[in-house]
């Protein structure tokens, strides 16, 4: 989903509260 050229960000909702989850997205390249 991230590597999509359409996509400029992203909402992490529930995965900001975990914090393996938030950072499996902070540290996402595509």
């Amino acid at each position: 989903l991230m590597a999509q050229e359409e996509l400029d960000g992203a909402l992490v909702g529930g995965a900001s509260l975990d914090p393996k989850s938030f950072a499996s997205i902070v540290n996402f390249t595509a």
